[in-house]
């Protein structure tokens, strides 16, 4: 382990004493007026129909939470949680029709092998949409398993 810290701080040491790396003044520059969202096709496509193209029956992602309490800061999963989202002050958890257009996005270019950077601005959602997605990955890979991927996800 001695030897270990040693290496490192040898490599470290080697590091600070190269020379600073210049950075150009003249950096390249390029529009973003072309750039698309990428999910144009999906534009005025109801929830509805994006779960379908998922191969949902219904509009829910497996596994995701379907209730939220409003001003709990209880842990869902935790007994306290649990009896706060059966409560009537629950309110649905629900995906809005932008993230579903983007888990639907993200999982078809997932299933095609294309790589897919999610770049919103802050606070519309990404993080659920990653959620969801990861949700639909474990869905997808137990469908396969038991030999019933729904047909529009094997295509």
């Amino acid at each position: 382990m001695e030897s270990a810290r040693i290496r490192l701080a040898e490599k470290i040491r080697a590091l600070q004493d190269e020379d600073p790396i210049e950075v150009p003044q003249n950096l390249p520059t390029w529009s973003t007026d072309d750039w698309e969202e990428g999910t144009e096709e999906l534009a005025g496509r109801t929830v509805p129909e994006l779960a379908s193209m998922l191969g949902l029956s219904k509009p829910h992602i497996p596994g995701m939470a379907e209730k939220e309490h409003p001003t709990s800061a209880h842990d869902a999963w935790s007994k306290e949680g649990r009896c706060l989202v059966d409560s009537a002050e629950a309110v649905p958890l629900e995906l809005f029709p932008h993230q579903w257009q983007g888990v639907v996005k993200l999982v078809h270019n997932m299933l095609a092998g294309r790589n897919t950077l999610l770049m919103d601005a802050v606070g519309v959602g990404k993080t659920a949409q990653a959620i969801a997605t990861i949700l639909m990955y474990e869905w997808i890979r137990a469908m396969q398993e038991a030999d019933q991927l729904p047909a529009v996800l094997s295509e």
